[in-house]
């Protein structure tokens, strides 16, 4: 079967997928419906894959990689989203065995929410792997995974996953901010053939990750996340049951003032995201990554036609979807309009750092650590060269991986 996802990112096509939350149960009434309404979607013909959630805010659903098995014999081609809070090495590696197997290709690496629920109390997090070494993992995978063997070293068959990764821009710390782009920096390096951002309101954020990696000289497809939001998923996404989702108090009045329309705020969601896919190809996204409740074929052709409508104006609708936190830090300056005000954009001149906070009890606790990492954890110290040491003895003895220790 033709990888249409692949195929699309590969060709510069503007690729668009449809997020399916799998929930509770095996054959649910509310799935069995959910799942003809996906397949139904795919039939558009305007729909490159169907992406499948794997245990999304950290409660057991089924298995991402059941339904996605299901998919690639009908016919639809599935995004499966591949993460480490639950299974450890042994069992990922087994998992993508099974892909392998039945011919599933497209992998969305990530961490995967923090586990929150379980049968008969909290679940326990493993995360063995992080998505940095899931994706070396899936590209060692691809090249022929090497095994030692009594025998010497055998290279088994070689897979074809098309894995890809993500990052969220929406964060307003210079820290928090600079730790995502090295993160993802790490993710590129170690293979990842596709970005898809996380879930945020701010067309802002959405140009600084693309002036970023012009700026950097990283060359890789970017799906920008389009979710029709309520005040109902906001509200939750504000608790921290949707983690890693920014809604500020402007966006969320915004949305309970739609609720109150005739259509609870229907048309408004509607044409918020078609804006919002209208922006994200006028930036030069690579496609768009669409999710919300209760989605149908009617809705996403609807979705769609109205966003081409909307095409031309993409840069004035990128000034109107400014819901960004106040006060928070960009990593680069403001392009400005004639009279001066900000605009939208981003210039590539950086921004000046904010957060350079110093204080006698913050540099007395970092001065500690310091000390022990110069002369412990630096290649070469003196102490260093003991740890170092004593670990090689621990290996040749007891066979210890003394970098996992």
């Amino acid at each position: 079967m033709t990888n249409r996802l692949r195929e699309a990112v590969e060709k510069g096509e503007f690729a668009v997928t449809v997020e399916l939350i799998p929930g509770r149960g095996a054959a649910e009434p509310a799935q069995v419906k959910e799942f003809e309404e996906m397949a139904q979607i795919y039939a558009t013909g305007r729909v490159h894959a169907i992406s499948i959630t794997d245990n999304p805010g950290g409660n057991p659903a089924l298995l991402a990689d059941a339904l996605a098995h299901e998919f690639f014999d009908s016919g639809i081609t599935p995004l499966v989203h591949t993460t480490c809070k639950d299974r450890n090495r042994n069992q990922i590696q087994a998992q993508m065995y099974a892909l392998q197997r039945q011919g599933v290709e497209n992998l969305l690496c990530m961490s995967g929410d923090y586990v929150v629920s379980g049968w008969r109390g909290r679940s326990r997090p493993v995360f063995d792997l992080d998505p940095v070494q899931l994706l070396q993992l899936a590209n060692n995978m691809n090249q022929g995974l090497v095994q030692k063997t009594p025998r010497g070293e055998v290279a088994e068959q070689p897979a074809s996953f098309f894995p890809g990764a993500v990052v969220n821009p929406f964060k307003y710390t210079e820290a928090e901010v600079v730790t995502q782009y090295f993160k993802l920096e790490k993710k590129i390096a170690a293979g990842a053939r596709f970005i898809i951002i996380q879930l945020g309101y701010d067309a802002r954020k959405m140009d600084e990750l693309l002036v970023y990696l012009k700026e950097r000289h990283y060359d890789v497809p970017v799906i920008a996340n389009i979710f029709l939001l309520n005040a109902g998923a906001a509200k939750l996404m504000r608790k921290g049951a949707i983690a890693g989702c920014h809604i500020s108090d402007e966006l969320l009045r915004t949305l309970e003032q739609e609720g109150k329309s005739e259509d609870k705020g229907k048309s408004a969601r509607l044409l918020r995201a078609a804006k919002m896919i209208a922006i994200a190809r006028g930036m030069g996204y690579a496609g768009i990554h669409i999710g919300g409740f209760g989605l149908t074929a009617a809705m996403v052709e609807s979705l769609l036609d109205q966003a081409e409508t909307l095409q031309s104006d993409w840069r004035l609708w990128a000034q109107e979807i400014q819901y960004a936190q106040p006060g928070g830090f960009y990593l680069y300056e403001p392009t400005r309009g004639e009279s001066g005000e900000a605009n939208g954009f981003n210039t590539n001149v950086l921004a000046p750092r904010n957060e350079r906070k110093r204080g006698k009890k913050i540099m007395r606790g970092y001065g500690i650590s310091r000390f022990f990492h110069y002369w412990v954890l630096t290649k070469g110290k003196r102490f260093g060269k003991v740890l170092a040491g004593s670990m090689d003895r621990r290996e040749r003895k007891r066979g210890m991986n003394r970098h996992h220790r």
